[in-house]
């Protein structure tokens, strides 16, 4: 462990270290902004505009800043390019992967939109560019979130603590929340002896808080005496708005130090200082360094990074001296001047219909025409032009023309100018990806039932335990940057439309409303859940069942599919490993839902013992009957309305048939067990019973025609 002053050892050589860097980036703020110079009072500007000749010593200094519209085009094309983070399955074919990958991809939905995360990460892109650095600090909050109440506040020995009046003392409750803290590059500190900044052992965070709120969280008594707002705890905060700085009346300096896992600390460690004293240590939460980072170039032997504004500066300051060359040739020299010669006098000359007039004596002037400055303009386009092309975008810079019409010949014009970015928003997608990944395991350590039911549905409740059970995000999930750009939209709908468009007709209901909710540009919401839902009943059963439950099973399902879905599982290689009593769940679940099935083909087939409808006009039919006595056979003729009853009874039997010959062969052999006893006695009550038995009924034995019809 440290002390207090082997802490603030370590702090000065970090600053010491790191103070030529730290100016750059606040330089770097500066010229975004536009404040390419040290700047100026307004009088000093009102003597420029006001003075018609301009001091030698004197000099116009102009911004033509194009270093914000290149900063711009990075931040833009990077938050392009580079949209966010989904969660998918380590391994597709196991079912809870894939449920548990559905359920992280939920609650970081629920705490993107919680902490509005879009609007931060395109802050975090900025200092990107802008700094050169993106860093965040992350944790979990039981102080912060939605306010739950009061709660008594514990005293010694397990009592109640009551107040003065002798009554019991309260404190809020909240329900917690993740926390995002942006950290500016100038107010992180590094090792100096690391090369990189994953590699340094230490990482220190500095910030001002009020002094006050600072002292309400310290309990003990001289810990508060240590804090205060004494001259050496104060310090310039820099504006980068303004390039000014301001005093620190009022605040505390705090001194977060984050150590990395290492043999003095194995799950790593952290203190929080202020320039006298650790007012807060402890092992890091979940073993989890909790910093976020990503430099923009990074440069060998240095953990740090720089921006492209260092690229930039030169250019810019030479198209900044070039515009300033030519406003000052055009105030100096921009007007035209008159030579008169030896003794030639000018005078007014009145003026005819607006036309001005003047009276020479002697020989006419000599005009000299004004400078505009023309001379600079050639130099400030060409460095303009390096500019841009040095700092990669050139093609950005031009007006471009439209016309593709093809979508794939978008695509591919896409792909190409992605190419130029990808260095930058690879990174930026690394770093969205460490951040989802931390943010899921304190959600998944800390959150509770009531505050995940919200951000994965009701309808999940029951799935809550394969998000709690999940193993680590490394081995079980894996969070990959999610390619949501409009491009890659676009290609997954092209290849999505083409697959409706040839193999949708063969596909079932569910197949189809599983393809439609994945389109990029689908339908959010309930529009294809009456497709789906056979789908996610079947998943949720398969999840309770793996779990040891006995899911209830209803009448009203559709346990075609179902069955077909728990054959699949039970043919698993991991089936196998199950406890015994899962296994015997799976198997009690596939004979229940089949006797169900074949209630349902004994209802279908329960007409068969009725009496069949005779009225309706006589229709010839292509079958010839024999009338016996050597007489040459008739054409049959069959009242229409039995035929119309054959023809639905035909129907309804097709129908059973299609959906037993989905089933595999022993589903089929077990719904045909449970259906062939009441077949028979339905068949018996009726005096008549098809060949094969129940292979008859659902078409799968070779049945004879009656010999007293032939086919013509």
């Amino acid at each position: 462990m440290k002390d207090i002053g082997e802490l603030n050892q370590l702090y000065a050589e970090a600053d010491g270290a790191g103070l030529e860097l730290f100016a750059e980036m606040r330089n770097n703020l500066l010229l975004v902004s536009g404040q390419h110079y040290a700047k100026k009072g307004s009088q000093f500007w009102n003597k420029m505009r006001d003075d018609q000749n301009i001091p030698r010593e004197q000099k116009l200094r102009l911004v033509k800043n194009h270093i914000q519209k290149i900063s711009k085009i990075y931040k833009n094309n990077i938050l392009s390019w580079a949209p966010g983070v989904t969660v998918s399955p380590k391994n597709p074919s196991e079912l809870s992967d894939v449920k548990a990958a559905e359920q992280h991809n939920s609650v970081w939905e629920d705490i993107k939109t919680q902490h509005k995360l879009k609007p931060f990460v395109a802050g975090l892109v900025g200092d990107f560019v802008d700094i050169g650095e993106m860093i965040v600090k992350m944790g979990y909050d039981y102080g912060s979130g939605r306010f739950m109440g009061y709660e008594a506040v514990p005293g010694e020995e397990g009592a109640t603590a009551l107040d003065e009046n002798g009554e019991v003392l309260t404190r809020p409750v909240f329900a917690g929340a993740h926390v995002f803290e942006k950290v500016y590059g100038f107010n992180c500190l590094t090792d100096p002896a690391a090369e990189t900044f994953e590699s340094s052992r230490y990482v220190i965070i500095r910030k001002m808080v009020v002094t006050k709120d600072l002292q309400a969280k310290v309990t003990d008594p001289e810990m508060k005496k240590k804090i205060g707002d004494t001259a050496d705890e104060r310090y310039k905060v820099f504006q980068g708005s303004s390039g000014t700085y301001r005093d620190t009346k009022g605040m505390t300096m705090v001194r977060e130090f984050y150590f990395r896992k290492c043999d003095d600390y194995p799950e790593g460690y952290y203190y929080i200082t202020c320039s006298g004293a650790i007012m807060f240590e402890g092992v890091l939460p979940l073993g989890r360094f909790p910093i976020i980072y990503r430099g923009f170039d990074e440069e060998s032997t240095q953990a740090r990074a720089r921006s492209i504004i260092r690229q930039a500066r030169p250019w810019q300051a030479e198209i900044n001296r070039a515009a300033s060359k030519i406003a000052e040739h055009q105030i100096t020299l921009g007007d035209d001047k008159l030579v008169l010669i030896g003794g030639s006098k000018i005078a007014h000359g009145g003026t005819a219909h607006g036309v001005k007039a003047i009276n020479v004596t002697g020989s006419a002037p000599v005009v000299i025409p004004g400078r505009a400055g023309d001379q600079f303009v050639g130099y400030m386009e060409g460095q303009i032009t390096e500019l841009y092309a040095a700092c990669n975008v050139r093609e950005d810079s031009e007006e471009k023309v439209g016309g593709d019409v093809d979508p794939y010949a978008r695509l591919f014009k896409s792909i190409k100018d992605k190419k130029k970015f990808s260095l930058y928003t690879d990174k930026v997608e690394g770093f969205l990806v460490e951040m989802a990944d931390l943010a899921l395991e304190y959600a998944k350590e800390y959150y509770t039932d009531d505050q995940l039911v919200p951000a994965v549905g009701r309808k999940e409740m029951v799935n809550i335990p394969e998000f709690k059970k999940s193993d680590a995000m490394s081995t079980q999930i894996k969070v990959e940057p999610a390619e949501d750009d409009v491009e890659t939209k676009m290609g997954k709908q092209l290849v999505l439309n083409h697959a409706i468009q040839f193999i949708g007709p063969s596909l079932d209901r569910s197949d189809i409303g599983h393809l439609l909710k994945a389109m990029p540009y689908g339908v959010d919401g309930g529009a294809f859940e009456e497709l789906t839902m056979d789908a996610e009943n079947a998943t949720n059963d398969i999840l309770a069942l793996d779990r040891g439950m006995s899911p209830e099973v209803g009448a009203d399902e559709n346990h075609d599919y179902i069955l077909k879905k728990l054959t699949n599982r039970m043919k698993k290689g991991d089936f196998a490993f199950l406890p015994p009593q899962v296994q015997q769940n799976y198997r009690t679940q596939r004979d229940q839902r089949r006797q169900i099935l074949a209630q349902q083909i004994q209802q279908a087939q329960a007409a068969t013992a009725g009496f069949i409808p005779t009225g309706g006009y006589l229709v010839g039919c292509d079958m010839f009957v024999d009338v016996g006595g050597g007489k040459t056979p008739k054409r049959a003729r069959i009242p229409y309305e039995s035929l119309n009853w054959l023809m639905q009874k035909m129907d309804k039997q097709g129908t059973t048939q299609k959906s037993l010959h989905d089933q595999s062969m022993g589903d089929q052999a077990g719904v045909g067990a449970a259906t062939q006893p009441a077949i028979d006695d339905a068949q018996g009550a009726a005096g008549a019973r098809p060949p094969g038995g129940i292979n008859g009924v659902i078409g799968m034995g070779a049945s004879q025609p009656p010999p007293m019809m032939a086919a013509n």
